[in-house]
């Protein structure tokens, strides 16, 4: 049985639990001005007489500046604006969104045209069948201006789970698990990381880096000849082992499954920079070039360090961007206690759009003094996912029993966007 998605309140969502701490900020007088959260606020009027009591509808002179959003501007310097809009004050409500076509979106952003359109051209046909053939599922190689290598579209769910485990998924689960896709230059990995060994898995580091097929070649050829692909299928099986844990949970919510897949595959498929510039040494030392599926990017070795960090940066992008879509549909999910509290901060503030969401993460990696903490570690810190089931995993953590961190906090980035095309 599924539990079906029920409208949340934000209090129920715990979403007003985003408050920054008290700080002090100067006004135009340049006098120090105290900054305090609503609970503060709540806690220091019940202390006072009833008739001095603070009113809501009072003008309050410790305003910060509104949000273009709508939602309190986290990351804009303070001033001493009056403004009294009620939006500034409540913490944006992520049930107001339709789950399935958010988790749609989270799949299909990294898709072009053509390939979307090719996906949703299989997509009844895979639906209607409670036993798929493996051609539902899988889209022909692509090739175009960008890319001419063959590039396809890598299932977050592998192909043999959603073919064989088909009956036991509903419509809507099914389709939301269809539409998990990686591009395939896109997935780009350290080999012998900690990411991996944590699992107790077999690493080769007979590579630096390793992608899936055909990401990362040696030969500027189209089809599969040339490509690195060390640890793809160690990784492939983990990350199937990963969504069985939460496919076989009763409990589970239709949009679970999609979720973990997506978790999973950003996990153990997208190192983050800060641990791909960790083989750039070995990388323009190598005998023999390594070229990026991207062809303005190209060969990364020898004094090509130009094109690393152009590709180490790019799959920054696409990996946060993969991350602020997963915290959205988690928050939409209610699953609050897994999702980190700079991407709470950041999707209330651009009002669940993500798009908004990644600008003003942009904003803050290149501020001098931005107002955020960044996850600076060398590999991810995210915890193993395969000892419960994404539901599972949030119990544990409202129970306070343990602290399941499947989406580590944000990264700087150095482009607001990528666009894949054709």
């Amino acid at each position: 049985m599924y539990n079906q998605g029920r409208k949340r309140t934000a209090s129920q969502a715990g979403l007003d639990d985003y408050e920054l701490p008290a700080k002090r900020f100067k006004s135009a007088s340049g006098k120090a001005i105290p900054m305090w959260s609503s609970s503060q606020l709540r806690k220091l009027s019940s202390q006072l007489p009833r008739n001095k009591r603070i009113q809501r509808k009072l003008k309050q002179p410790f305003v910060t500046n509104p949000s273009p959003f709508g939602f309190p501007n986290l990351f804009a310097p303070q001033s001493s604006s009056h403004d009294t809009s009620s939006s500034q004050h409540k913490p944006f409500d992520f049930s107001v969104f339709d789950q399935q076509q958010s988790v749609k979106q989270m799949g299909l952003w990294q898709m072009s045209q053509s390939r979307q359109a090719q996906l949703s051209k299989q997509l009844p046909s895979y639906i209607a069948r409670q036993s798929p053939r493996s051609t539902d599922i899988r889209i022909k190689a692509n090739t175009g201006n960008m890319e001419d290598w063959g590039v396809s579209a890598d299932e977050n769910i592998r192909t043999q789970i959603q073919r064989d485990k088909r009956s036991q998924m509903t419509d809507s689960e099914a389709e939301m698990a269809f539409n998990q896709r990686s591009h395939q230059g896109a997935l780009v990995w350290k080999t012998n990381s900690p990411t991996l060994l944590m699992y107790g898995d077999h690493t080769d580091n007979s590579e630096p880096l390793s992608a899936h097929t055909p990401g990362l070649k040696s030969l500027q050829v189209k089809g599969t000849k040339g490509a690195k692909t060390k640890e793809h299928g160690t990784r492939d099986t983990r990350r199937g082992k990963i969504v069985m844990q939460t496919l076989t949970d009763p409990k589970r919510k239709p949009s679970d499954l999609a979720i973990i897949g997506k978790l999973a595959t950003v996990q153990l498929f997208q190192s983050p920079a800060e641990e791909l510039q960790t083989s750039k040494l070995q990388m323009q030392n190598m005998p023999q070039a390594r070229f990026s599926v991207f062809s303005d990017i190209g060969d990364i070795t020898d004094s090509h360090s130009q094109n690393f960090d152009k590709l180490a940066q790019r799959q920054q992008v696409v990996r946060e961007t993969d991350k602020m879509h997963i915290a959205k549909n988690l928050l939409i999910a209610g699953r609050d206690s897994l999702v980190p509290a700079t991407h709470k901060h950041l999707l209330s503030s651009a009002q669940g759009d993500v798009g908004k969401a990644m600008d003003l993460l942009h904003q803050q990696s290149i501020s001098q003094q931005p107002n955020i903490t960044f996850n600076q570690h060398p590999s991810s810190q995210t915890t193993r996912l395969d000892l419960s089931s994404l539901g599972q995993m949030d119990t544990q953590n409202q129970a306070k029993a343990q602290q399941n961190i499947p989406l580590s906090p944000v990264r700087k980035i150095k482009s607001p966007k990528f666009t894949f095309t054709d």
